[in-house]
């Protein structure tokens, strides 16, 4: 597992892609901390998934200590590509982004460690 981490971030790169010749090598984009009205954000949790796909990148869907947004992205059944995250809020102030393998491992997380602590 770790070597797989290290190989990955020794390819990212932070400036604007060119997801054509990216997906043409078989790889993809992805915006990692997008929010949805679920959050801070007025926008729809279908134009996300449609932006998606239209512009052939993934996105996580991290709204501020919610899952809706992804929990939506996942019942609409699209072929794009969905990160499941969410954006902690801290009592000490910052957020943390959390990242999750599947929709089922972030509503396990929701459920026992944030649910019950929305204020």
């Amino acid at each position: 597992m770790e070597e797989a981490l290290l190989k990955m971030t020794q390819t990212i790169e932070f400036k604007r892609p060119e997801v054509a010749s990216i997906a043409s090598s078989g790889k993809i984009c992805a915006d990692m901390h997008f929010h949805t009205h679920y959050s801070d954000s007025y926008t729809q949790t279908k134009d996300v998934v449609r932006l998606a796909v239209d512009r052939g990148v993934g996105v996580a869907i991290t709204d501020h200590n919610q899952i809706g947004g992804v929990l939506d992205a996942m019942e609409m059944k699209s072929d794009a590509f969905i990160i499941p995250g969410m954006e902690v809020s801290t009592s000490d102030g910052p957020h943390i982004l959390t990242y999750f393998y599947s929709w089922r491992d972030l509503k396990v997380f929701w459920d026992k460690h944030i649910k019950e602590h929305i204020r």
